[in-house]
């Protein structure tokens, strides 16, 4: 009994396996492998922009500013590119350069690269408006023949006074002294005798004539043509005085502590040579090399129109000083008269 029961157990189960196995077959859809996935080596650099080199120049210059503006909170910029300023016994680069403040200003500054504390040596630029409009160019040149280089600012703006005579004064000197401390000093006598000084080239050109007679010609100042009349030989200076002779005068106090001026007109036949190179030359004066160098020589002049005259006007430090007169523009410019003065104390 149990041998017929098994055996249809195995009957239907057969039957069931034929039927499974020729039922259809699904078909399995197609599987899309990833793409494989590249891991950077752990030490691969990230690649970027290279970083620019640091502006050791302009952190110098800058850096020198602030040590000599400790107070200033103007935001200070430098003016162009500094330019080498070789330095007599310096063992380090030295540059200068202007920097101007978003409050006006401007000033020159002469620093080691990089700046050390109590190195540098700055100056004040008198320049109105704008001072980067008014900063034109920078250069270093040996201006007095000391065989220092001094720097030369130029600037585009003329120096205007009502009621007086434009001064042309583009360019300003200044040459490094370190007593009683480090600083760029004014050179005065360079900056009248280089009037209408504009740029690197004309200063080239100019340098040689220093201390040198110049004869008046076409937009001569008269501050400059005065500056060099102590140079002039006593032929030169003959030609430089009017056809009307020169008035030599004393303006000086008297007795009784009025200032009195007298005046003697000489005409051009009676310039000495003994007169021209004693009398004359010494009461013509010299302009001081440096500004407050305490030579008692004579500060810039200034020149005013009075009538058909030109009248100038420099003086010692002091309540001395020294008036010329001039006539004609140009060409046609001549001396007619000199006069030292003093007040009285």
């Amino acid at each position: 009994m149990h041998t017929r029961r098994c055996a249809l157990l195995a009957i239907v189960l057969n039957a069931c396996a034929a039927r499974t196995s020729n039922a259809p077959q699904a078909t399995p859809s197609p599987v899309t492998a990833a793409p494989p996935v590249t891991a950077a080596p752990p030490d691969a650099a990230v690649t970027t922009a290279p970083a620019a080199p640091p502006d050791l120049r302009h952190e110098a210059v800058l850096a020198a500013w602030r040590a000599a503006n400790p107070g200033v909170t103007a935001t200070p910029t430098v003016y162009g590119e500094p330019i080498e300023y070789p330095e007599e016994n310096a063992t380090t680069a030295r540059v200068a350069a202007v920097v101007t403040t978003d409050q006006g200003g401007a000033q020159l500054v002469v620093t080691p690269i990089p700046h050390v504390a109590g190195q540098q040596a700055t100056a004040s630029l008198p320049v109105s408006g704008a001072a980067a409009e008014a900063i034109a160019g920078i250069t270093a040149r040996d201006v007095n023949g000391d065989r220092r280089s001094d720097v030369a600012v130029f600037l585009r703006q003329d120096e205007m006074v009502e009621g007086y005579v434009p001064l042309q004064r583009f360019a300003r000197f200044f040459t490094l002294v370190t007593t009683p401390e480090r600083q760029m000093s004014p050179m005065d006598r360079a900056d009248v005798e280089l009037l209408g000084v504009r740029d690197d080239a004309s200063l080239a050109a100019a340098i040689p004539t220093l201390a040198r007679y110049e004869a008046p010609s076409a937009g001569l100042s008269p501050a400059r043509f005065l500056a060099r009349l102590r140079y002039a030989t006593s032929a030169e200076f003959r030609q430089a005085v009017a056809s009307t002779g020169l008035r030599l005068c004393t303006d000086l106090p008297d007795r009784t502590g009025r200032r009195r001026k007298r005046c003697t007109t000489h005409p051009v036949a009676r310039l000495t040579e003994a007169l021209i190179t004693g009398r004359i030359r010494r009461d013509l004066g010299q302009f001081e090399e440096v500004l407050n160098d305490d030579t008692h020589d004579l500060t810039f002049p200034n020149c005013r129109r009075e009538g058909q005259e030109i009248r100038c006007n420099a003086n010692r430090g002091g309540p001395v000083g020294v008036d010329w007169s001039l006539v004609g523009e140009g060409a046609s410019m001549r001396l007619i008269e000199l006069s030292p003065w003093a007040e009285s104390e």
